[in-house]
């Protein structure tokens, strides 16, 4: 049995830091091929996920850990998961403000990639606002313009909306939500005639 192979039924057993090893192994031997190349992604996101489940185990009531997690879990498509390790987080009351502000970002990720339209649009006025009167406003404003900008779901103008309903203002969104809400509708409309 090859050295793919064997990274191959590694990855099939779970085994994900012994198959992430042995797929870098083969690739430093041989010019890796896409499937391998997607397989070693696969195995090194698992064993990422693994070893946090695995520090979760260690430090259960580690703040970093948890959020650390949920973020892993953002990137991995855990969605579900990482959104009751934040709210797990949130229900903290000895969270700091800063402490807050990261779970309520990395809640937000995991709420527009699964369609938690209501949750993703309160933890961004939530953001928003904390970071209104600061002077860092403005870096953080164009981030988030950069989801607003970035969501390609038509079903995400629902948050869109909410968002227009729900922030102050005047804020430095509402051209770009409005311009964001037709395109989605367009999207829709598109969609739908097909």
């Amino acid at each position: 049995m090859g050295i793919l192979d064997e990274a191959d039924r590694k990855l099939t057993d779970n085994e994900c830091a012994g198959a992430r090893d042995d797929y870098r192994t083969a690739m430093r031997q041989q010019e890796p091929s896409g499937a391998a190349l997607a397989n070693l992604g696969i195995a090194e996101e698992c064993d990422a996920l693994q070893f946090r489940h695995e520090l979760g185990q260690l430090y259960p009531g580690s703040y970093s850990v948890k959020l650390n997690l949920a973020h892993t879990l953002v990137k991995a498509r855990g969605t579900r998961r990482a959104l009751g390790l934040c709210d797990e987080l949130l229900a903290d009351a000895s969270l700091s403000p800063m402490q807050r502000f990261g779970v309520r970002r990395v809640r937000l990720k995991a709420a527009l990639a699964s369609a938690e339209y209501v949750i993703a649009a309160e933890d961004f006025a939530y953001l928003i606002e904390a970071v209104r009167d600061q002077p860092f406003y403005r870096r953080f404003a164009v981030s988030f313009a950069a989801v607003i900008a970035g969501l390609e779901e038509w079903r995400a103008k629902a948050f869109v909306e909410l968002l227009q309903r729900n922030l102050p203002k005047p804020n430095d969104f509402d051209a770009l939500l409005a311009a964001q809400a037709a395109e989605l509708e367009a999207l829709r409309q598109f969609e739908a005639a097909s």
